[in-house]
This record gives structure tokens, sequence and C-alpha cells, in this order.
């Protein structure tokens, strides 16, 4: 999935919750995001049976995919403190068809963050609250 098509979902899921994009000064926040790709591999399998010894039968199967992370920041609008963090993990999709679950992977973190009767984003947490850990 191209990190632009990623942006462009982040913004949109943003604009759903009643945030608009803003350049230069007058914003409220800025946002961005990270994408961690982990390469995985696993594998499966049986010995094969025979009387009185292991034979050389049996089956084993391995198959490798890409996990990744979506992680969306929230920080004051010159990057100095993070106030807000979401994210999700999965399959990293491989064709057109499952590219989809990006919009639905960034609609989901963004439908955690919470707002303000005045839309404004929410207030920095105190270092006593608890972060989401990575």
């Amino acid at each position: 999935v191209p990190l632009a098509a990623i942006m462009g979902r982040t913004t949109e899921a943003l604009a759903s919750r009643g945030y608009h994009e803003v350049q230069g000064e007058g914003a409220q926040f800025a946002a961005t995001f990270h994408v961690v790709i982990d390469s995985k591999q696993v594998g499966w399998g049986y010995p094969g049976w025979g009387w009185p010894y292991w034979s050389a039968g049996g089956d084993y199967h391995e198959y490798s995919y890409q996990e990744g992370t979506l992680i969306i920041d929230l920080t004051n609008p010159d990057g100095t403190e993070l106030f807000w963090r979401g994210w999700v993990s999965g399959v990293v999709p491989t064709s057109d068809s499952d590219r989809d679950r990006v919009a639905e992977g960034v609609q989901a973190i963004v439908s955690e963050l919470p707002l303000s009767a005045a839309g404004a984003p929410p207030a920095p947490k105190s270092s006593s609250q608890e972060r989401h850990p990575l």
C-alpha cells in the first residue's frame, strides 16, 4: 500500500471526526503516522508412522507473510509533545481487494480519538497517565 494512500486515508478519517487539515499557522495539532513491517514465517507438520520404526513419510508446510503495524500519533503543532497514539496491526495486504482493510484500520484507529465539544484535540496526558505501549 503506498504511503500516500495511508496519509490520504488518515486525512479522510480525521475529517470524519470533525478535524480539517490546516496548512501553516492555526493548526491545533500535528498528525504523523508510522508503518512498521515485520516478516514472519510459519511452519507446521507431522512425522510419518511405520511399524516398528519411524518411516520417511510425513508432511511439512511452511509459508511466509508480512505483518504490519500502522501507528498514528497526534502531537502539539511543533511535534515536541505526544498527546495521543493509536495503532492497528495485521497481515499486510497482498492484493488490491485486500487494500480496503487499510482504510478500515485507519478508521478503527481514529474512532478511538476522543473529541472535545469544541472539536479541539484531546488534552495532553499528564505524566501519571499511562500511554499505549507499542
